[in-house]
């Protein structure tokens, strides 16, 4: 009887030491575990203008440059070879951007600017081996800024690769900062003669409305490029003006030899031109 009366205090004195202190609160269930982030459903990509064409569906006649609208949405024809049956369109976009190069059956865009806003003409091409590796090229110039002040044109070489074409461009602004560096000028404010030498070359003017200092980059090229064609040869004509404190005049003409090298084409000075007597 003493054992089962000891068993029941030890029993009593256990529940007491595990029982909730009053006044304290209940334990609080475990958080649950934050739901994942639904998934953002996925974006529907945008159609390109020229992913279901076909030649077939391409105009057959050319639209004069001056009729191009931009943001029409509509492909012209620019420009084409019919003896090569190679055609460039363009797509009416707000910003006259994005060409359709057709060679055959075979389409292939190119995100390329081919319009100028002002006073516009279609891309000019020529087909013929310009680099000397026994395949043609297909020269394409796109005149992008046409104006009194600037006549500027994009010249790009597609090689045929398969289906589609290998791009490659004249970049202008690189060929004329190395042509600036190799080009010397003086300027003698009493005379008014100006000279321009670069190695072997050299030209002279008399410049007698120019009668300020040269500013510290005198010579300045590259707002306007002619390009000329005779055969496969293709000769630049880069204006060159000279800059003084408040005042730039174009007085002569930079002549370049278009050629190629490891690097794509670059440009060859031939000789320097004086639009002024001297």
């Amino acid at each position: 009887m003493r054992r089962i009366l000891t068993a029941l205090l030890l029993l009593g004195a256990l529940t007491a030491c595990s029982a909730q202190p009053a006044g304290s609160p209940a334990p609080s269930a475990p958080d649950s575990p934050s739901a994942a982030p639904e998934a953002s459903p996925a974006s529907t990509p945008t159609e390109h203008w020229w992913a279901d064409l076909t030649a077939e569906d391409l105009p057959a006649e050319a639209t004069a440059a001056a009729d191009v609208v931009a943001g029409s949405g509509a492909v012209y024809l620019l420009s084409e070879l019919p003896e090569e049956d190679i055609a460039l369109y363009g797509y009416g976009s707000d910003t006259l951007t994005g060409v359709l190069l057709r060679r055959v059956e075979d389409l292939t865009h190119l995100d390329q600017p081919y319009l100028a806003t002002e006073n516009p003409a279609a891309p000019e091409l020529w087909w013929d081996d310009f680099d000397g590796d026994g395949e043609n090229e297909l020269a394409v110039l796109y005149l992008l800024v046409n104006h009194a002040q600037q006549h500027l044109v994009q010249l790009h070489f597609y090689s045929p690769d398969g289906a589609g074409w290998e791009d490659q461009a004249l970049d202008l602004d690189a060929q004329v900062e190395a042509l600036l560096a190799d080009m010397t000028c003086t300027f003698d404010t009493d005379s008014g003669m100006v000279q321009v030498t670069c190695g072997a070359l050299s030209t002279s003017a008399y410049l007698e409305e120019l009668d300020a200092p040269l500013s510290a980059d005198p010579l300045s090229a590259g707002e306007s490029v002619f390009f000329r064609r005779s055969g496969t040869a293709i000769t630049a004509v880069l204006p060159l003006s000279l800059n003084s404190s408040g005042q730039s005049m174009v007085f002569a003409n930079a002549i370049c030899s278009l050629t190629f090298g490891a690097d794509g084409p670059a440009l060859t000075l031939e000789a320097l031109e004086t639009l002024y007597g001297a």
